[in-house]
């Protein structure tokens, strides 16, 4: 975890050496020009990316299920199904082991989008919602990040997800023969797509909510000029 993280850092910390070339600084008392607005948002999306792969590696790694939108009916039933809970564990802890290894690959590919990122206009972004480098970020470069997540994800296994489900269609066959039921087997899907849309929604709502929480919330330890530009001071 701890040199994924490194890596994930390093990486992040050479696209604002390389990216944010303002080097101005806001004038006591004057408001801030176009290329220290411009810097601000640079340096929110950039750390917004910081502290979003901060929390994909100490925490969704941690406490996430990875069972995407098709196969959501699993988390319903891991009691009554014999041996799904177990299944499902295990799926958890190989595909954060999976997600661990290959990381710094989707982390570098969001970097090279990220860097061709310019603010034309920024104070239309400084003034707009306080996640507008992240809409911005997405609209450029949603389906890139996307292909990157999806490419990472076909060396995958899900063959234990795969027995999970296998695992709960004869509990559903066996139910619906014992007591004239009618539930419905679960369809073997593209999990590769699937997870996708999955990891890419929570890397873009993780970096939504850290530009957010960069913009609103006062750092006395940050850029004096990113806190002039966002009215921090």
């Amino acid at each position: 975890m701890d040199s994924l993280k490194t890596v994930f850092i390093f990486l992040i910390a050479v696209f604002l050496l390389t990216s944010c070339s303002s080097t101005g600084s806001s004038r006591s008392g004057e408001p801030p020009t176009v290329e220290e607005a411009s810097y601000a948002m640079e340096v929110a999306l950039s750390m917004a990316m910081v502290n979003a792969g901060r929390d994909f590696i100490n925490y969704t790694l941690r406490s996430e299920d990875f069972i995407p939108l098709s196969y959501s009916v699993l988390r319903e039933y891991p009691d009554l199904v014999p041996g799904l809970d177990t299944l499902l564990e295990i799926w958890r802890i190989r595909f954060s082991t999976f997600l661990e290894n290959s990381y710094p690959v989707i982390s570098e590919s969001l970097l090279t989008m990220a860097s061709d990122v310019q603010f034309e206009d920024p104070f239309s972004f400084v003034y707009s919602s306080s996640t507008s480098g992240t809409d911005y970020f997405v609209a450029l470069h949603g389906d890139e990040l996307k292909k990157a997540i999806m490419s990472t994800l076909k060396t995958a296994d899900f063959s234990i997800l795969e027995k999970a489900r296998v695992q709960y269609n004869v509990w559903v066959r066996t139910g619906n023969y014992a007591n004239g039921t009618t539930m419905q087997e679960l369809d073997k899907t593209d999990l590769a797509a699937d997870m996708t849309g999955l990891l890419y929604n929570i890397l873009t709502g993780l970096i939504a909510r850290n530009e957010d929480l960069f913009r609103t919330t006062p750092d006395p330890f940050g850029d004096p000029r990113v806190r002039a530009v966002f009215g921090l001071e």
